[in-house]
């Protein structure tokens, strides 16, 4: 750094008059030494370098919130992850890893980040059989996308442009290496360099078209401490960015962590290990100012465990895929991963010690326990549920079994009852992807196949198969439609395959899926090539696919007649954490729709459950991986999707005003006052009132004293229609047929309104909701749409009414309005 800063300081000189930087001064770095023990800092920078200067080394912008890329975890196994790990040792024949860039008088740090982790990881997937040196000059002269050059840029959108456009070679200014080495433009004069496509080292061999390196695809991880270091295990350094603070400059040696001084930028740097120092654990990470800034060769070491300065945010990194391209040989087309900088760093609360506990103190029937680390993502979590709502253009055809009094016992096993049949005891695994849809398909056609023909054939499908190549099916990874799944198996087939590193049939599972949260892509080939049937020969076709009725006999009738069957669910906070006894939901929030096997039914201490196997492996809960759900109730939605307007939503997780309406004229609704008023039909529930729990749909009411039967209780509306997002259309129709029901976004600090009108503030989304719109006015010259929420009279000052800003469409209040007519 210094060799660049004794020129940049040659040419400044003349036009500016240089008074000491405080921030760099003896008395300001004897202060950060008496502050703390765990570094040492010293001097790196001339006394009376500029402010402008050292503030221009941090380029790092940050990220556009509206850039949302797909999301990756790593499956986390704790006593995998050592205590101290350093790439350069870990990997010794990639040179580039020890190798300290400088970024010169240029806010490129963003594109020095990213060129160096990509280096280093081309090296680690080829085993050091390619070295190629990306080129920080491409990226900050050709990627207009990624913002303002040398001062400053998006390191998303540098892993971005690696993708779409690709990077040639190039090293560090005055090298001489690689297509575009750095150049004078940036280094000394701070002056973005212009684009060239055309290689600026006229000694290099390779045309600059020739030269170019791309990356395949991106992806971001959850923040958590765990997730990079395996990612950092598993392929390389990676990009993050901090804030950084004006002690930092002066850092020399020991753990950073910040002590005195003001906010200066954001920086990006490559983190390429972890240890402990004195009993302080630390982030081991290279700077790109040049090799003699601080005492550690341009290395340094920043407080690690609790995000400190921002260090875990926005951290990118690549994964190792080869391919041949044309005549270049070996070309790493690299997967990304981002870190995304929307959460902190907690642990998950839904899989604390105190809310396992809670879901023990509520309920008997089930024990709940650790299943998961404290701190997986909750992302990851969801993605486990890939059940699509069915399309209810779907036509599949129901069938009726007829029950047989007497037939049906009171406990069911299909493990017992067809023991030459291995598949249904066997769980499946469908790790880092949202392909239960898949597994429950696969694993249920297994065990049918096997007991249909008295156990002669045992054919593993492939749920690879159903993910990769039903693309009818929905999303992959981020979900799927379990009904076209089974058609899929008519019309196409499907071949066999086994779990992820099984090696078992044509297509067993791949890295892709289960690591990755990357959908794989449709072969219609065995990647098994072990495996001695061609895939078209491999193929396997079902005969027919139906439905059955909402029916306890009915499924039991069927999986006596034909075997374990799909079905899918609503899953709740709590039921990660299942370990034994038969679940019924207890705390929590809803979650996502889950697909499952389901192979037969019991009683246990007097309470009736359905068997399942799950798709989480073997390890989750205590019984194997399979578990027991309440039984007669529908529960979950087990037997269908959880309240009367199923299509509305999700009850008491959120639903769809606009469907409500719709509801209300095809099916009719009942009468029914506020929790605990006695009013009408069906009141209002204390499940959903007090427990936030959406109560199951039931045809009778609830009310005992009301003297009207449920189905002669219904009202029916004649007709639904919107309103268009104008504030006379919507005063015309509550001046012509009454209130009307509007939806708007919520922001933190409206749940502290109390008088006058409503307009945003302060604070972050926290919601969209529902109310009802019945006046306006003008208060104090402010318009105004006078609304009744529906949180209790108590809320607010003005009886549980308020006002919001009219005629701008505030919080999108204007925007989507309900009205409908009753049928008289």
């Amino acid at each position: 750094m210094k060799s660049g800063l004794v020129a940049t300081l040659v040419i400044l000189a003349s036009t500016s008059s240089w008074a000491e930087t405080p921030i760099l001064s003896d008395q300001f770095i004897r202060s950060i030494n008496q502050k703390q023990s765990t570094w040492v800092a010293g001097r790196n920078f001339p006394e009376n370098t500029p402010l402008e200067y050292l503030k221009r080394l941090n380029g790092a912008l940050d990220p556009d919130p509206n850039h949302h890329v797909p999301l990756k975890v790593h499956r986390v196994i704790p006593e995998a992850i050592p205590t101290t790990f350093d790439a350069r040792t870990n990997w010794p024949h990639c040179e580039s890893i020890k190798s300290i860039r400088n970024q010169g008088n240029c806010g490129s740090c963003w594109a020095f980040g990213a060129a160096s982790a990509i280096t280093d990881r081309l090296c680690i997937a080829t085993d050091g059989a390619v070295k190629f040196e990306f080129s920080a000059e491409d990226l900050v002269a050709c990627c207009k996308t990624c913002g303002d050059g040398c001062d400053g840029g998006y390191t998303y959108d540098a892993w971005g442009y690696w993708v779409t456009d690709g990077i040639v070679s190039g090293g560090d200014y005055n090298s001489n290496r690689g297509c575009q080495p750095y150049s004078k433009s940036p280094f000394l004069d701070h002056v973005t360099p212009v684009c060239k496509r055309t290689c600026s080292n006229t000694n290099y061999g390779t045309p600059y078209s020739n030269d170019k390196h791309y990356g395949v695809s991106h992806y971001i991880l959850e923040e958590n401490e765990s997730q990079i270091q395996m990612e950092i295990l598993t392929n390389g350094p990676v990009e993050v960015s901090y804030t950084v603070y004006e002690d930092f400059y002066s850092y020399q040696s020991g753990v950073y962590q910040h002590t005195y001084g003001n906010k200066s930028g954001s920086h990006a740097v490559k983190v390429l290990g972890w240890g402990v120092e004195d009993g302080t654990p630390y982030w081991l990470v290279a700077n790109s100012w040049g090799s003699d800034w601080g005492s550690l060769g341009g290395f340094f070491k920043i407080l690690r465990g609790v995000n400190h300065c921002g260090i875990k945010r926005n951290v990118i990194a690549g994964e190792r895929i080869l391919l041949e391209v044309g005549k270049m040989g070996s070309s790493l087309v690299s997967i990304l991963v981002i870190l995304a900088s929307t959460t902190s760093w907690a642990k998950t609360p839904i899989l604390s010690d105190q809310f396992i506990r809670s879901i023990n103190q509520k309920q008997s029937t089930w024990v709940a326990g650790r299943n998961f680390p404290e701190d997986t993502p909750l992302e990851y979590l969801k993605r486990l549920n890939g059940a699509l709502d069915p399309d209810p253009q779907d036509r599949v055809p129901l069938k009726l079994h007829r029950v047989v009094p007497g037939a049906i016992p009171t406990t069911f096993d299909a493990r017992t009852n067809w023991p030459h049949c291995e598949s249904i005891k066997y769980i499946r695994d469908q790790g880092n992807c949202g392909s239960c849809w898949a597994f429950g398909t696969a694993s249920a056609i297994t065990d049918r196949l096997c007991i249909a023909t008295g156990g002669a054939v045992k054919f593993e499908f492939s749920a690879e198969n159903l993910l990769a190549c039903c693309t009818e099916c929905g999303n992959g990874c981020d979900g799927g439609k379990t009904y076209v799944a089974w058609n899929y198996w008519i019309t196409h087939g499907v071949v066999s395959g086994g779990d992820y590193n099984s090696s078992r049939g044509c297509q067993p599972y791949s890295e892709s899926a289960f690591i990755n949260h990357i959908t794989p892509t449709c072969q219609k080939t065995c990647s098994n090539t072990g495996y001695g049937t061609s895939y078209c020969k491999d193929r396997r076709f079902g005969a027919s696919r139906y439905r059955l009725e909402q029916d306890e006999s009915q499924i039991q009738m069927e999986i006596l007649t034909n075997g374990p069957l799909e079905v899918s669910y609503n899953v709740y906070d709590d039921f990660y954490n299942y370990q034994s006894g038969v679940y019924q939901h207890t705390y929590g929030n809803y979650s996502g729709s889950h697909a499952v096997k389901v192979l037969g039914w019991g009683v246990e201490d007097g309470t009736p459950y359905w068997l399942i196997a799950n798709s989480w492996g073997s390890d989750w809960g205590s019984l194997g991986g399979f578990f027991k759900i309440l039984r007669g109730a529908n529960h979950c939605g087990i037997k269908q999707l959880i309240s009367c307007c199923t299509e509305c939503g999700h009850g008491c997780q959120g639903g769809s005003s606009t469907r409500a309406w719709d509801y209300w004229v095809s099916d009719g609704i009942v009468l029914g006052g506020d929790c605990y008023t006695g009013k009408g039909c069906q009141p209002y529930s204390e499940s959903a009132f007090e427990n936030g729990v959406t109560p199951e749909c039931d045809k009778t009411c609830s009310n005992a004293d009301y003297e009207t039967r449920y189905s002669e209780d219904k009202h029916y509306g004649a007709s639904h229609y919107k309103i268009e997002s104008d504030v006379s259309q919507i005063q015309a129709e509550i001046l012509a047929n009454g209130p009307v029901e509007g939806s708007f976004t919520v922001y933190d600090d409206f749940f502290a309104y109390q008088t006058g009108v409503y307009q945003y503030t302060y604070g972050d989304v926290a919601g969209a909701h529902a109310i009802k719109i019945l006046g306006w006015g003008v208060e104090n010259d402010t318009p105004y749409w006078l609304v009744a929420n529906s949180w209790g009279e108590n809320w607010g000052g003005l009886g549980g009414f308020f006002k919001i800003l009219r005629g701008e469409d505030h919080c999108g209040i204007e925007n989507n309005i309900n009205a409908g007519e009753p049928k008289l």
